[in-house]
């Protein structure tokens, strides 16, 4: 059974770059503390 997307090592095997860091420090620019989707319900 195939997965449906691919994961962060076949997109970094297929692109050859390490692209972790970019996704973490995309994540830390744009989050905003205290900002949770559940609004204190989950």
């Amino acid at each position: 059974m195939s997965e449906a997307s691919p994961g962060l090592e076949e997109i970094e095997t297929a692109t050859g770059k390490d692209i972790v860091p970019n996704i973490i420090e995309f994540i830390e620019k744009n989050a905003s503390p205290h900002r949770a989707g559940t609004q204190g319900k989950g």
